[in-house]
């Protein structure tokens, strides 16, 4: 190419960064008014109007008084709040402790709370932090500030109620139901609040599992999430006093699944004896092996005089699931570890915490965070449910590093989790039964999680404390979803089994992202089907039979099938793909899009606009204009023939002939 040619090359590539760069600009998500269109239909009461008690009182510790509809409201400074603190001398029917600028939305959502059953004791809901100038009003309307940085929050959820004030900086009650109450404690402001709200809500079961609702929608403006760490070990002994389950022969089972790892066996072994040493527990030891070599078998039976634990070795092969039955089922302990011989009880305390929170009546299953041995990168903090299907959320990101308000620091509930290390009760394997042989191992932890969510327990992960998880390289799972071989006849079992969690989790909120695979955790707004999806205006056929395959193009496909199947709404005739696309080593801000639909007799392709994808930024650091590389499109059933078609992409530099073609292991199927 002469001097003229790459002169013209190089302007035209600047042309098309420049409109890389304007079309970046429009599809960056902005929170603020994406929360703002989400609430929009929300009933408001203007703040402005609500009465203080003592208008030339301190700052930010004055209460008020509101009247909306059948309700009468005191708001209270939790700041306010200490010893001698009662509400003998109230007279309205709801009190809002809060520590911020309630929204214009918080008293009809509280209200609509309490309105709904008067099981309802205590209502929180969701929080994010406004920014405005200093001459602003206190109250100023619907354009009160700038949000950012919200605190979406799971529903009513006991375990991590336990581990810390996840209510953070707003809590209504029902005065009626605190009226008697001895406010007591040394603590001040939401510490305080915390240690009495828990003896209400955990003074019987009925109160623990019904009492406590989230409303919809964000209640108040905070300056900050620090009351989310508030602890308190007095929560902990009030809901201990549920507990009573049958006295066993031993308080614990250790449970350790192994195969041809003698090393390993030994280290999980030894640190999990190091860890079982508090209060005085009946501990039993079992190894179950999978039927480990002979010259394995002989040193384990060595192992075994050392450590004193029964050895359940199998003559037959067996898939992890029977072994995790049959463990569980020749266990005597009240509660049982179950554990891979990959993990390493490294941090002592977990096994301590673990038992603790297994042991409160309302848990099911408890894992545990799982971090890789080698680096501290996540491999398990808990299983949430997408659009995609079930995810391990933040596996593939440092431990080092705070995610979601505290996510992988705190104690949560969650609707499932990996029984790599695992606890229960025996008492619930009885009543709820085996694992699912019929599953991949994945889906089967899954599913007997959610049977325990189903039969009334709430499962919980330990993500205060850690255990270490030895995983070679080769190993690393490639994505965050579970079990991506698993056949579509499979998941469409385990949905009809559990239908509810395509469309809501309820201890991941659906203002957090769910649409793609992204592990990270983040508002919706970053990606949402609703915002992103592109409707295909035609389907044409191909004419790049002649170009040949190049593995510098990298794409992904997240979803292709039927839209009703990826939303659980009706999708009209529709087919929908998802994923994302891009070129290694070129600046894709250069570059044309098309997704490829090939079958036996015929290829089509198709052109797409991209949508934003901040996760690409991550899974390919030091790639340039991979922030468009997500594609999000609608093709209606009737633009493409009846048929089996693999997805593939196609990428065009802009103003050039150079193209990349490349193919996946997906197909897309239509009827």
């Amino acid at each position: 190419m002469g001097i003229l040619g790459k002169f013209v090359e190089e302007r035209i590539d600047r042309k098309n960064e420049a409109d890389y760069d304007k079309r970046l600009a429009e599809a960056m998500p902005d929170f603020d008014d994406w929360i703002r269109a989400k609430e929009s239909g929300f009933p408001v009461f203007d703040m402005t109007i609500a009465e203080s008690d003592n208008p030339g009182g301190e700052q930010g510790l004055n209460e008020y008084t509101a009247k909306l509809g059948s309700h009468s409201f005191r708001i209270i400074p939790m700041a306010k709040c200490s010893r001698g603190f009662s509400l003998k001398t109230y007279f309205e029917d709801i009190i809002v402790f809060c520590n911020g600028e309630l929204t214009e939305i918080a008293l009809s959502q509280i209200g609509a709370c309490f309105d709904a059953s008067k099981d309802i004791l205590v209502v929180y809901g969701d929080e994010d932090i406004s920014s405005r100038d200093a001459s602003d009003k206190a109250y100023d309307g619907v354009h009160y500030g700038t949000r950012s940085n919200p605190y979406f929050k799971p529903e009513w959820s006991p375990g991590e109620f336990l581990s810390h004030f996840y209510f953070c900086n707003i809590a209504a009650v029902r005065r009626s139901a605190f009226r008697d109450l001895d406010w007591s404690g040394d603590s001040v402001g939401a510490a305080f609040i915390y240690h009495n709200l828990s003896k209400v809500i955990f003074a019987n079961e009925f109160n623990a599992r019904s009492s406590v609702v989230r409303a919809e929608g964000t209640l108040i403006h905070a300056t900050d999430y620090l009351n989310n760490l508030i602890t308190d070990p007095f929560v902990r002994e009030s809901a201990m006093r549920l507990s009573g389950e049958p006295a066993s022969k031993y308080d614990i089972s250790v449970v350790i699944i192994t195969e041809n790892s003698l090393q390993r066996l030994e280290e999980t072994l030894a640190s999990a004896a190091s860890a079982v040493t508090f209060d005085n527990l009946k501990a039993e030891y079992i190894v179950v092996d999978n039927m480990s070599a002979e010259s394995i078998r002989r040193k384990t039976v060595e192992l075994q005089l050392k450590y004193g634990f029964r050895y359940e070795y199998m003559t037959e092969r067996r898939g992890i699931q029977e072994l995790k039955n049959h463990a569980l089922s020749v266990s005597e302990g009240r509660v049982v570890l179950l554990a891979s011989d990959r993990v390493t009880f490294s941090d002592p305390g977990l096994i301590r915490d673990m038992y603790d929170l297994a042991s409160f009546k309302l848990s099911g299953a408890v894992g545990a965070k799982l971090l890789r041995r080698k680096d501290g990168t996540i491999i398990h903090a808990g299983i949430v449910f997408t659009a995609l299907g079930p995810m391990y959320k933040l596996r593939g990101l440092a431990d080092s590093e705070d995610h979601g308000e505290g996510y992988n620091r705190l104690d949560r509930n969650v609707l499932a989790v990996s029984f790599d290390c695992a606890m229960l009760r025996r008492d619930l394997y009885e009543k709820i039964g085996g694992f699912d042989t019929d599953l991949t191992p994945e889906y089967s932890d899954a599913d007997y999680c959610l049977r325990l969510y189903e039969a009334g327990y709430f499962n919980a992960v330990c993500n205060s404390r850690h255990a270490d998880y030895d995983i070679f390289d080769e190993e690393m799972p490639a994505g965050a979803l579970l079990g991506p071989e698993v056949s579509f006849a499979d998941r469409l079992k385990f949905y009809a089994d559990h239908p509810y969690i395509k469309v809501r989790d309820p201890f991941y909120n659906m203002r957090l992202l769910r649409d793609n695979s992204d592990p990270r955790i983040l508002p919706a707004c970053e990606f949402s089907f609703e915002d992103a999806a592109e409707t295909a205006e035609r389907v044409y056929v191909s004419d790049f039979a002649g170009i040949s395959r190049c593995n510098d193009l990298d794409i992904t496909v997240e979803y292709a099938g039927s839209l009703d199947n990826f939303t659980f709404a009706d999708g009209g005739n529709s087919l929908y793909i998802q994923g994302y696309m891009l070129i290694t080593g070129e600046n894709n801000a250069r570059y044309l899009k098309y997704i490829l639909l090939r079958s036996d007799k015929i290829e089509y392709y198709i052109p797409v606009r991209g949508c934003y994808r901040s996760d690409c930024r991550l899974r390919y650091p030091g790639e340039q204009g991979v922030l468009l590389s997500g594609f999000s499109v609608r093709i209606d059933k009737k633009l493409l023939p009846a048929g089996t078609y693999q997805v593939g992409a196609m990428m065009q530099k802009k103003h050039f002939r150079e193209k990349a073609v490349n193919y996946t292991d997906s197909y897309l199927v239509n009827k």
